[in-house]
C-alpha cells in the first residue's frame, strides 16, 4: 500500500488535520458522524423521533417507529443547503460559501391492519414493511485561510518525509511526497549529504494560502419492520445497506513575497539554507468510494396514553472502501535556465476495510392529547471502538497491518453523547415544530491544542462544537400531506495543512467556523 505509514505521533492530531496521508483516525470519524437528516418533519423537531415513530426517519433512528404506522406512507425529501465558512488562518480571517440541492429522503412504508375489527381478544395490531434512502451526511465545503508564516513551510513536511532516503532512491520515488518535492527541487540535499534534506523556503518567512474543497455524500438504504402488540408495545428491526462518495481537494501555495529565499545557499555548519525560490504550489486531490451493511433493532413502549419509551441499538457498519489519490508539486525557481518544474505523481488507491462506532439511543415523548408532543433523544457513540483493516491478506505486498492507527484511535478518541431534543404543537390540519440537538466532542481534550501563530512555544484549547436548531411548519390532509423544515448547523472545528514533528517546529492551524443553513421540503400521501 502507498503512502499509508506515518509516524504515531501523527494520530494525535488526527482530528484536527486535513490529511494529506491515506486512510487515518480523521476518516473514522468523517463516516461516522451524522447530521441532522430524514424528513422535513423530523429535522424540525430536532430529529428527536426515537420515541416518537410513525414517520419515515424511524428506520434509520429507531425502527420500532414503524409499528406505530397505522396507514400505508409514500413520501419524497429534498434539501437545499447554503454552507458559509469563516477561517482564522496565521492572524487572517477569510471566508468562502457554497450552495447544493440534493434528494434528502426518500421512502415507502406499507401497513398491514392485523386487527381491522378493533377486536380485544387480539394481541397482534399490525406490522408494517418500511423502504427508504436517507442521506446521512452531506460533505459539501469550501475552506480558505491566508496568512503570513514566520516558522514553518510545508516543504519541511517534504524534508521530515525524505530524511533518511538516499537521494538516488528519492528521485525514482515520485509517488511519495519527500520524491516529488526532490523532483521538483522542493527540497536539496544538505552538503555532503546523501539522506538529509533542506527545505526550500527555510524557517518559513513565507506567504501562505490553504484552499480545501470537500464534497461528497453518506447515504444509506433502509429495509426494514415493525409491528404493534396492544398498542403498548412496538418492535422493530433494519438492515442498512450504506454507501460513502466522499471527494476532496487540499491546495497549498507559498510565495516569498518578500524576497527572503532569493539566493542559493547550503552550509548546514552556519544554518544558511536557501533556494533561489519565488514560489511553491502543492495539490493533494484524494477521493473514497464504498459501501458496507447494518443491523438496527429498538423497541417503543407506552405505558401510559399520554408517555412513551424508546430504545434503540445499532451495530458498527462494516464498510468495504476504495480509495484513489494523486498529488503535483508546481515550483518556480531563478535555478539555471529553468524557472518553472511541475511533476505529478501517477494515480494511486488502495483498498481498506472501516468498522464505525456502535451506537445505543434512548427517547422520550410526552403527547398533549392531539394538540401536540415533546420529545426527547440521548445517542451513545463509542468512537473508541472504531477500527481500519486492511482488505488484503497479510501475505500480500499491499498488506498493512494499521496498528498504530489503530492504537491511536484506541487512546485519542472517547465515547460521544448526542442530544436532540423538539416538539411539536397541533392546529386543526396545521403544525409547527421546532428543536436542536448538541453534538459531543469525539475527542480527549488534550487533542484539542495549538500552537500561538506569534509564539510557538505557548498552545491554546480548542473547543470542537457542533450543534443545530431548527422550525418548521406542516399541513396534515386526509391523504396529502406537506412539511416545511428550516435547520441552522453550525460546525466549529481546526485543521493542520501539514504537521510538524520535533521540537521548534511549528504547525499551522486553521480555525474553522463552519455555518449550514438548510431548507427541506417533504410532500407525502399517506392511503
Amino acid at each position: 500500500m502507498l503512502m499509508c505509514k506515518y509516524n504515531y505521533i501523527f494520530i494525535f492530531f488526527l482530528f484536527s488535520i486535513v490529511t494529506i496521508q491515506a486512510q487515518n483516525g480523521w476518516d473514522v470519524l468523517r463516516y461516522s458522524h451524522d447530521n441532522t437528516f430524514g424528513t422535513a418533519r423530523s429535522q424540525a423537531a430536532g430529529g428527536a423521533f426515537s420515541a416518537v415513530g410513525g414517520d419515515m426517519s424511524a428506520q434509520s433512528l429507531n425502527p420500532a417507529g414503524l409499528g406505530i404506522y397505522q396507514f400505508s406512507d409514500l413520501s419524497m425529501t429534498t434539501s437545499l443547503r447554503i454552507v458559509g465558512n469563516e477561517a482564522s488562518f496565521l492572524g487572517e480571517t477569510t471566508g468562502k460559501s457554497a450552495s447544493q440541492l440534493s434528494l434528502n429522503n426518500l421512502g415507502y412504508v406499507y401497513f398491514n391492519n392485523l386487527n381491522p375489527e378493533n377486536d380485544k381478544n387480539k394481541k397482534w395490531e399490525g406490522f408494517s414493511f418500511g423502504l427508504s434512502y436517507n442521506q446521512s451526511s452531506n460533505y459539501k465545503r469550501e475552506v480558505e485561510g491566508i496568512g503570513y508564516n514566520n516558522f514553518s513551510s510545508i516543504t519541511d513536511y517534504f524534508v521530515q518525509s525524505a530524511n533518511g532516503t538516499p537521494n538516488n532512491i528519492l528521485e525514482q520515488s515520485l509517488n511519495t511526497y519527500g520524491g516529488l518535492a526532490y523532483y521538483t527541487y522542493a527540497i536539496d540535499t544538505l552538503a555532503g549529504q546523501t539522506t538529509q534534506y533542506f527545505p526550500e523556503f527555510n524557517k518559513g518567512r513565507i506567504q501562505q494560502t490553504v484552499e480545501l474543497s470537500q464534497s461528497g455524500r453518506k447515504q444509506e438504504w433502509n429495509i426494514g419492520i415493525g409491528a404493534n402488540y396492544e398498542n403498548k408495545l412496538y418492535l422493530g428491526a433494519n438492515l442498512g445497506i450504506a454507501g460513502i462518495k466522499y471527494n476532496q481537494n487540499l491546495y497549498v501555495s507559498e510565495k516569498d513575497i518578500n524576497q527572503l529565499h532569493s539566493v542559493y545557499q547550503n552550509n548546514p555548519n552556519t544554518g544558511d539554507l536557501e533556494f533561489p525560490a519565488e514560489r511553491m504550489d502543492f495539490n493533494d486531490r484524494f477521493g473514497t468510494s464504498g459501501s458496507g451493511a447494518n443491523l438496527s433493532v429498538g423497541i417503543i413502549y407506552r405505558p401510559t396514553d399520554v408517555f412513551r419509551m424508546g430504545v434503540s441499538v445499532k451495530s458498527p457498519t462494516f464498510y468495504f472502501l476504495t480509495d484513489h489519490f494523486d498529488f503535483s508539486i508546481s515550483n518556480t525557481q531563478q535555478r539555471a535556465s529553468q524557472s518553472l518544474i511541475y511533476q505529478e505523481s501517477d494515480n494511486m488507491s488502495s483498498l481498506y476495510r472501516l468498522k464505525t462506532p456502535f451506537e445505543a439511543t434512548a427517547g422520550l415523548m410526552y403527547l398533549f392529547g392531539k394538540r401536540g408532543f415533546l420529545s426527547a433523544d440521548i445517542n451513545m457513540v463509542d468512537y473508541t471502538s472504531a477500527r481500519l483493516r486492511s482488505q488484503y491478506a497479510t501475505s500480500d505486498p499491499d498488506y498493512y497491518d494499521y496498528e498504530s492507527e489503530n492504537q491511536g484511535i484506541r487512546e485519542g478518541f472517547r465515547l460521544g453523547l448526542n442530544y436532540r431534543f423538539g416538539g411539536e404543537l397541533r392546529f386543526g390540519k396545521f403544525r409547527v415544530r421546532a428543536g436542536g440537538n448538541i453534538l459531543g466532542n469525539a475527542v480527549k481534550p488534550e487533542l484539542s491544542r495549538y500552537q500561538d501563530n506569534t509564539d510557538i512555544s505557548k498552545f491554546k484549547d480548542f473547543q470542537p462544537l457542533r450543534y443545530t436548531w431548527s422550525t418548521g411548519i406542516g399541513w396534515r390532509g386526509s391523504s396529502l400531506f406537506i412539511d416545511v423544515a428550516y435547520v441552522q448547523y453550525l460546525q466549529k472545528d481546526f485543521y493542520r495543512p501539514y504537521s510538524l514533528t520535533g521540537e521548534g517546529t511549528y504547525s499551522p492551524t486553521i480555525l474553522n467556523t463552519t455555518k449550514t443553513g438548510i431548507i427541506s421540503l417533504t410532500g407525502g400521501l399517506g392511503f
